[in-house]
């Protein structure tokens, strides 16, 4: 036995006509977000270059300490090399 239930349809909710109303606030927004933009941007930028004149003065710092520990070293002691040679290993022979 089988029950059928019917539905009614639905109107469909009728929804407020929508007319494109530019308001003066609208423009003023919109210049608001631009000035906005504009002002990050300029900020990244001096934020960035403060932080290379940073990065600028602990680099010659660097320098010029590691300069100053080469010249204290015993000049007749050879400076290590940049890339060690890598050890060899014996194998074991299987005889």
């Amino acid at each position: 036995m089988f029950h059928v239930i019917l539905f009614q349809a639905r109107k469909p909710a009728r929804l407020p006509r929508f007319r494109g109303f530019v308001t003066p606030l609208t423009p003023q927004r919109k210049r608001a977000r631009i000035a906005d933009k504009k002002k990050r941007i300029a900020k990244a930028k001096s934020e960035a270059a403060e932080y290379q004149k940073l990065l600028a003065t602990r680099l010659k710092a660097q320098r010029d300490r590691r300069s100053e520990s080469l010249a204290r070293r015993d000049p007749s002691y050879p400076l290590p090399p940049l890339n060690p040679p890598l050890l060899l290993l014996k194998t074991p022979v299987i005889r």
